[in-house]
């Protein structure tokens, strides 16, 4: 039996995909929760699946790692993904890419602002997944106005970077966006999305006749798996899939992301819409995609078997735990506060003009 360690607000991921993609190895897949742990965590002795590092806390990590250790001694055999301790988070990856010369591109802290080089730039959040917070900004002044902007909003700004713009569209004008799997040792092409936005999400995916055949060509080929191998080895991470895009004929690294999207419970499906060919090759294309996705998790748990294993956590550790989530739970009560006070219809005006006073850091 597999374990798919989560962070309590990715946990449906693993329950949809059981639910309807791997229904057929539902029974070999448990989902544990970091938020769980304490005095002794109980888990089975199969392979151990690390995801959503990136949405963990220093010391929910190092609890993780203490877990992979005990699994570590208790079946040194039995494939363990994604090291917490060793695992290159997104900012790192970017910056260690970029030093290595994989890709063209830097990203800064949002408080280097006076160090950034090159325009345009966005700015985005250093962990979750879901795209620029900003338009393409061509100008530092432009930035500094954004910034402002998003720390007038609530937002950490030492929880966002500035990205260089890397202009991935192809001779046609189109913006295309490769995404692979890494599961253990397999490399598997996941999707290539069509979009003329820049930033290309899956809801921006133009579904054409020539998309589906160069999809498919792409799944089929695997034409960059040795790059990738490269990637997921540089970043450390043995479970996860890489963003992508092509500059000027060379792949380009978005990000790696470790709580991947195994696919949409039944019915909720983005694409209900397309003509009903179209549908239907892009189904098609997907299945073989999840039956390649099973494959690699059936290799790594080939033993099978249910058997279960317990680690003790020490009380020190779980005090800085308990700890922790007491202040993110003040701090989220804070930043409600907060909201309502900005949003505010008597008192809104004069909070945001106070804030705009404070510059960016």
């Amino acid at each position: 039996m597999i374990a798919f360690w989560v962070h309590a607000g990715t946990v449906d991921l693993i329950r949809d995909y059981r639910s309807h993609r791997g229904r057929a190895i539902a029974d070999r897949i448990d989902t544990l929760m970091y938020e769980n742990v304490g005095p002794d965590v109980e888990f089975p002795t199969g392979p151990q699946v690390f995801m959503a590092l990136d949405q963990l806390t220093p010391v929910q990590r190092e609890a993780a790692a203490r877990i992979w250790d005990a699994h570590a001694v208790i079946a040194p055999s039995v494939p363990r993904l994604n090291d917490p301790r060793r695992v290159l988070l997104r900012f790192d990856l970017l910056t260690t890419l970029y030093r290595e010369g994989v890709n063209g591109y830097r990203v800064y802290r949002a408080h280097q602002v006076d160090e950034v080089e090159r325009f345009p730039v966005f700015v985005r959040h250093i962990f979750d997944h879901h795209g620029p917070m900003t338009r393409l900004l061509t100008t530092r002044k432009d930035l500094v106005r954004a910034l402002r902007t998003l720390r007038m909003r609530g937002r950490s700004l030492r929880d966002h970077m500035i990205v260089e713009y890397c202009d991935a569209s192809g001779p046609d004008g189109l913006f295309r966006k490769y995404a692979a799997f890494r599961v253990g040792s397999r490399i598997i092409p996941c999707h290539l999305f069509t979009s003329r936005e820049w930033s290309v999400k899956s809801g921006q995916d133009d579904v054409t006749e020539r998309g589906l055949d160069d999809a498919l060509t792409y799944f089929e080929a695997n034409p960059h798996a040795a790059w990738l191998r490269r990637v997921f080895e540089v970043a450390r991470i043995d479970y996860g899939r890489v963003d992508y895009g092509m500059s000027g004929g060379v792949p380009q690294v978005w990000e790696i992301n470790l709580t991947p999207t195994l696919g949409h419970a039944s019915g909720l499906s983005r694409h209900a819409s397309l003509p009903s060919d179209l549908k239907t090759r892009r189904e098609a294309s997907r299945q073989t995609f999840h039956e390649r996705l099973m494959s690699a998790f059936l290799a790594l748990d080939e033993r099978g078997g249910d058997a279960r294993a317990h680690a003790k956590i020490e009380e020190s550790l779980l005090a800085r735990l308990r700890a922790e989530e007491r202040r993110a739970r003040r701090k989220q009560r804070a930043l409600a506060w907060l909201r309502d006070l900005y949003h505010s219809p008597a008192l809104g005006r004069p909070v945001r003009a106070f804030y705009s006073l404070f510059p960016p850091r």
